[in-house]
């Protein structure tokens, strides 16, 4: 095997714990989220104020939303406009396409680094949670952004490596739209 399927061989292996991890705790972000809303509604009923727990269920979301992002990008169920590549052949398509993943990798580190650098402003400043019960620090809040998006350029460079333009479905054909969903739990 040579050095590039190495590189390719060794991001599968390390993709797959990250995306058996985003699995597990988006599982974990769903329940919790239910739980939150659920206890909030049972408080209300019983005319009992508990602001914490709307609150709770909205930080879950927000972290839902960034893991829910990247097994997106993961599985390639995330968003595309194809008009351009679609209309392309050749060269021309495998440029576009190259720079497409290539702009959305910069994009990804861009927000790696000025999630990494709003995280140490948010230590230096400290600050908890308003409503919750303990005091949660906002900066553990926020390390979803740094964390969220290096897992999701780990996904992006692999599918970089591994991309061929040319077998690339376009836009709305039948090979575009997925068959068979893959199962997000248990990656089976």
């Amino acid at each position: 095997m040579n050095r590039d399927g190495l590189l390719v061989t060794a991001l599968r292996h390390v993709e797959t714990v990250v995306v058996r991890v985003e699995s597990a705790l988006l599982l974990v972000l769903m329940l919790g989220i239910g739980l939150f809303v659920l206890a909030g509604i049972v408080f209300r009923l019983l005319s009992i104020s508990v602001a914490w727990t709307n609150e709770a269920a909205q930080l879950l979301l927000v972290w839902l939303m960034f893991v829910g992002a990247n097994l997106g990008t993961y599985y390639r169920e995330h968003v595309g406009v194809t008009i351009l590549p679609d209309r392309l052949h050749g060269r021309q398509r495998a440029t576009v396409l190259y720079a497409i993943q290539l702009a959305f990798i910069g994009f990804c580190l861009y927000i790696v680094w000025t999630g990494i650098l709003f995280v140490r402003m948010q230590i230096n400043m400290g600050g908890t949670t308003f409503a919750l019960p303990i005091d949660v620090p906002r900066y553990l809040i926020s390390l979803i952004l740094p964390v969220s998006f290096m897992a999701g350029t780990l996904h992006l460079i692999r599918e970089l490596l591994e991309m061929d333009p040319g077998t690339m479905p376009r836009g709305n054909s039948p090979e575009a739209i997925a068959q068979e969903p893959k199962s997000m739990v248990g990656l089976s």
